[in-house]
């Protein structure tokens, strides 16, 4: 039990902030190289490193409505905003006007859309 005792001191003693600076000047050079040695360590899976923000990364993968949604994601590639786009000679005749605004009527049928935002 003393000898337990008596090593339990010396570790104490030994987290001294002191002793602790003493001690990695005094092997500074191998400290360098550790933590250089981990810096590149680490460094190495920065290319693996990847965010998941979106809700649907959270949710549970055996439901049926996730496979809707994968399928979904494979036709339009974004599960947040559908763009379409349309090109013509002039957008503000009336008639290409009158085209766009039909599509955005429809885009606001569809079922799931909850915004349409366009030129009319």
């Amino acid at each position: 039990m003393h000898r337990n005792k008596n090593r339990l001191h010396r570790f104490v003693k030994s987290l001294n902030p002191v002793d602790c600076v003493q001690t990695v000047l005094a092997h500074r050079r191998v400290v360098l190289a550790v933590i250089a040695a981990l810096t590149f360590l680490l460094a190495a899976f920065i290319p693996r490193l990847a965010f998941k923000t979106s809700i649907h990364d959270l949710i549970i993968e055996d439901l049926p409505e996730n496979v809707r949604y994968e399928a979904f994601k494979e036709v339009f590639g974004s599960e947040a905003i559908i763009r379409v786009v349309v090109e013509c000679k002039d957008v503000f005749d009336p008639l290409n006007f009158q085209k766009i605004a039909g599509l955005e009527e429809a885009g606001k049928t569809i079922k799931g859309v909850q915004r349409v935002i366009g030129l009319a």
